[in-house]
């Protein structure tokens, strides 16, 4: 999973990445120039392909923006394994092994 971060300010911005699911690290931040861009990538092979983030600002606390979904390769993969339930459960019936 890559996302491009774009500041279309005047002044220089950092974002913030979290993670609603699938992993248990983060959040990850950039600090993005004025008319500047900057990227983060990050591996979702480990969830079945299943991303859930969310993206804010620090020059504006209204700016939220929440990303989810599967990217999808043409093969079959897992239903998404923290629906119906806390993603820690969905965890702990997979020998507590953290998410890559």
């Amino acid at each position: 999973m890559s996302v491009k971060l774009y500041n279309r300010g005047n002044q220089p911005c950092t974002l913030t990445v979290a993670s609603l699911a699938y992993r248990m690290d983060g959040p990850w931040t950039a600090t993005v120039a004025a008319k500047g861009v900057s990227e983060l990538s990050w591996p979702v092979v480990d969830s079945g392909n299943w991303y859930d983030f969310t993206v804010t600002a620090n020059t504006a606390s209204s700016f939220r923006r929440r990303f989810a979904g599967r990217i999808e390769n043409g093969r079959d993969l897992v239903s998404d394994p923290a629906m119906g339930g806390s993603f820690n459960h969905y965890q702990r019936l997979n020998g507590n092994r953290p998410l890559k």
